[in-house]
């Protein structure tokens, strides 16, 4: 469980990070 919750982490900031900083270039 403790490593699926890593993971999530991860994913979460990374998608915070291209929310942030990659919308532009997603756009």
């Amino acid at each position: 469980m403790q490593h699926r919750k890593s993971l999530n982490q991860s994913m979460l900031e990374h998608v915070a990070l291209q929310q942030r900083s990659g919308k532009t270039i997603a756009n």
